[in-house]
Formats: C-alpha cells, structure tokens, sequence
C-alpha cells in the first residue's frame, strides 16, 4: 500500500514539472485528444460547462493553472485556453487529460494520442492513437505504456518504403531514471486505416 502511494505521488511530481517545462513558452497551440472534452468556466470539475470541443479541434493554451484533478486515476492539470469557433473567438479552462501529447499532421488528417486511464496495480498507462479528419475519427489504436510520462514526443516518417504504406506514426516515451530504455510504438498509415507495427522497449 505505502508502495503504491509512494508511486502516484512521485507520479504526480513528475506530471507537474513535465507540464511546468511544456507551459513555461505562452500560446502553445495543441490538438483536443478526447472524442469529446468540456469546456469549463474555471479550473475543475465543479464548475460550469459552457462549451464543448472535439478530437482534432485546435485550441492556443494561455496559461496552466495550479489546479490538478485525477480522472480515470490520470492526474494532470487544467489549463487556461482560447479557441475559435464558429468565427467567434472564446476562452475558457480544459483539463490536460483531453489534450494530444502532440500536434501532428499530414494534408487533412491530424494524429492525435493520449492517455485513457492509469492501472494502479500494474503501474501502467492505457492510451490510444487516433486519425482524425474533419472532426471524425477515421481509425485508431490502442497501446499500454509503463512509462511515466516524463518526456513523451512523436513524429510522422515520410516514405517508409512499405508497400501500401504512405506514413508511420513513431510514438516515444522516454523514461527518467539514468540507462533506462524507453518505448517507441510504431503504427502504419495507409490513408484510410492505422495499423500496429511494432514495439521498442
């Protein structure tokens, strides 16, 4: 039990200098990762939701807020954001948890990916991939990382020289501790279908 409260404190700490390092640079643009994610008046749950956005929509953060919450046992903080829509410029608070990792993008389709829960008695993350256009999510993937989240980053390879293959989605997540090797996913994108490569521990 002690064990266990050690490893989501240190987990927590580790949330909060990753996103304070993120969020030091002002207006960072980012992708909504959740199929759905609220839009609140203030920093947490219990304040009102005045909007909603989907997966793929673009909003600029402004600021991070002090405030955490834990959903699905994810913790992470909410921020502090500005979006267009419908030609009108809004603000309002998101939690992180809804956010992609990272932007990433080919012609009209966006790849999103973020975490959907954490498993305490496994010390494991459950994530998903997600293709993304125009609001609908045309494929996705699901992966299990055990990393913790320290340094997470991504990026599209262009011609890979796979047959039927026009990208490869390369996810990382690096780990903190000194000589650890990290894990790398690697999903195949034909145009219409993400499919599971391979993985690097």
């Amino acid at each position: 039990m002690k064990l266990s409260l050690l490893r989501s404190f240190l987990t927590t700490r580790l949330f909060i200098l990753f996103f304070n390092a993120i969020y030091s640079q002002a207006e960072q643009k980012e992708y909504i990762y959740s199929n759905v994610a609220n839009i609140r008046a203030d920093a947490g749950t219990d304040y009102d939701k005045i909007d909603e956005l989907y997966c793929g929509d673009e909003i600029t953060v402004l600021e991070k807020t002090e405030t955490i919450s834990q959903i699905n046992r994810y913790n992470a903080p909410w921020l502090r954001i500005e979006y267009t829509k419908e030609g009108q410029t809004h603000r309002g608070y998101i939690w992180k948890g809804n956010m992609s990792f990272q932007q990433l993008r080919r012609g009209e389709t966006k790849f999103v990916f973020g975490i959907e829960s954490y498993n305490n008695e496994k010390y494991h993350y459950h994530g998903k991939v997600k293709a993304v256009k125009d609001r609908e999510i045309i494929s996705s993937h699901s992966f299990i990382t055990s990393s913790n989240l320290g340094h997470v980053h991504a990026r599209i390879v262009d011609n890979p020289h796979m047959e039927n293959v026009n990208n490869v989605v390369q996810l990382t997540f690096d780990r903190e501790a000194c000589g650890e090797i990290g894990e790398d996913f690697y999903y195949a994108w034909d145009g219409e279908k993400l499919k599971y490569i391979t993985s690097t521990y």
